[in-house]
């Protein structure tokens, strides 16, 4: 009988840890603190420009390393109120149409919808208002996400800390609206039928608390919504909600959640509020930008922040995640996070609420090559070739373009 010898590669000179992403993450302060008061929304221009909405009322730019003001709007500050949301025309560097969401000044109190346009020069050419939504009543759960997919503006709206009001189709409030780029009710919304009120012509979805964000998953162009709970922190798609169901919350009482209900609509991702997991969602990003020196484990994947924690999530992007798992990386970022997104150099931005400043998540890893996937051990007679397979990775050092 021929001997037979078994080879089993599991020597030391192959061992190596499993490779650990998190320490080659370093925040970059961009402005420097004191530089941004209660920022929380950005917008990333094609030319590198950064738009930054400050809740106050200013809108700011960063631009080659500098910060300047360009436009402020009067706004209510009280509670929750603000400037709560900007957004860019999809043809920003042609037609140079920003978009923006805030709260009047009293005694008006109402949420207004509006647009600027913005020379290349960064001076403001012209002013439009587009239209207003419902009173803001006691300030809470205002929403103001807003994005542009597939030529029609998005926009989010909160519940006004009245819960029925997200189930009453004649009330802006606890909606997500689809308008064209000058205001006006797209007409397949699925309540734009003849007769209908202004306010049912512009809604695209209902039952929502407080969607804060509102993004596009370029993976999936899946529309995506965040919704700050009072017992569940969600991640809703809302690419095709229909009329048949909503998203639960005015639902049957004050609902959020899970329901599993043929009434409903779940979200596609939740954790408890409170939790380990934190207090509120207020961030999330579809990863998948045309270039990037990120691990490719993160591209395709849907990235998200609490505003009491400092860690940097992920879930798949694709189907709906199990309830309760995630991936968790741990970069430093700092408390209240805001305005996560991904700039065009394909590295993730965000800015602190406390005025800490605008900060880039670099990446950078030039460490030595690693090996990823390690040789199966195999048996063969003596004398018989035997073919190993061993995958290795190559460090990288990372050069960044100014913005």
């Amino acid at each position: 009988m021929k001997k037979i010898l078994l080879l089993s590669l599991i020597a030391c000179s192959f061992c190596f840890r499993a490779q650990n992403y998190e320490q080659f993450f370093t925040p970059e302060n961009l402005t420097g603190s004191g530089v941004l008061s209660e920022p929380l929304a950005l917008a990333h221009a094609p030319s590198g420009k950064i738009f930054i909405a400050e809740r106050r009322g200013s809108i700011k730019v960063y631009q080659f390393g500098v910060v300047n003001t360009i436009f402020t709007v009067p706004t209510h500050i009280v509670n929750e109120n603000g400037l709560l949301g900007i957004t860019l025309h999809p043809s920003f560097t042609n037609e140079g149409w920003l978009y923006f969401f805030y709260c009047s000044p009293l005694p008006n109190k109402f949420h207004n919808i509006e647009r600027i346009y913005i020379n290349s020069d960064n001076t403001i050419r012209s002013r439009e208002f587009l239209f207003s939504l419902d009173d803001y009543l006691n300030g809470a759960h205002n929403g103001g996400g807003m994005v542009f997919k597939d030529g029609d503006l998005y926009i989010a709206v909160g519940d006004g800390n009245v819960a029925s009001s997200s189930q009453n189709l004649d009330l802006y409030r606890g909606k997500i609206l689809r308008v064209t780029a000058t205001g006006q009710p797209v007409a397949s919304n699925p309540y734009n039928i003849p007769g209908a009120s202004a306010v049912r012509q512009r809604i695209w979805a209902y039952g929502f608390r407080n969607p804060f964000k509102i993004t596009v998953d370029p993976t999936t162009n899946r529309l995506l919504v965040i919704d700050v709970g009072t017992a569940w922190e969600e991640i809703n798609d809302v690419t095709n909600p229909g009329t048949l169901r909503n998203y639960n919350w005015g639902l049957s009482g004050e609902a959020d959640g899970f329901k599993n209900s043929p009434n409903s609509i779940d979200p596609i991702y939740a954790y408890r509020t409170g939790s380990a997991e934190g207090c509120a969602i207020t961030n999330l990003v579809g990863f998948g930008p045309s270039s990037t020196n990120y691990p490719s484990e993160l591209t395709g994947r849907l990235l998200f922040i609490d505003y009491c924690r400092s860690e940097l999530r992920s879930i798949p992007s694709g189907g709906n995640p199990v309830q309760g798992t995630s991936t968790l990386l741990e970069p430093g970022l700092a408390y209240n996070t805001l305005g996560l997104s991904t700039g065009i150099d394909g590295n993730l931005y965000y800015v602190n609420f406390g005025g800490a400043g605008l900060f880039r998540l670099r990446y950078q890893n030039n460490q030595l090559p690693f090996i990823s996937t390690q040789p199966m051990s195999q048996r063969v007679f003596v004398g018989n070739n035997v073919t190993l397979s061993v995958s290795v990775s190559a460090g990288a050092i990372v050069i960044l373009s100014p913005v």
